[in-house]
């Protein structure tokens, strides 16, 4: 990495979390990926690394509770 001209990054740690992207997924330099969208959304939710697997959480819960009340 030391001899890269490129912006590079280095994971020096990896909680046990989900994969949600495989090893060939492109991440373009200030580029973005949405992962959940509904044309009734008022908010954004930004994250990376274990934050997006925190932000991730309260949306599974939620629609665990829509199947529950039949929403």
């Amino acid at each position: 990495m030391a001899q890269t001209k490129e912006i590079c990054f280095l994971r020096t740690s990896r909680p046990k979390t989900p994969v949600i992207y495989g090893n060939d997924e492109p991440f373009p330099i200030g580029g973005a990926k949405v992962l959940r969208q509904n044309t009734g959304d008022k908010v954004t939710v930004i994250g990376a690394g274990v934050t997006l697997h925190e932000a991730l959480k309260p949306l599974k819960r939620e629609s665990r509770r829509h199947r529950h009340h039949g929403y």
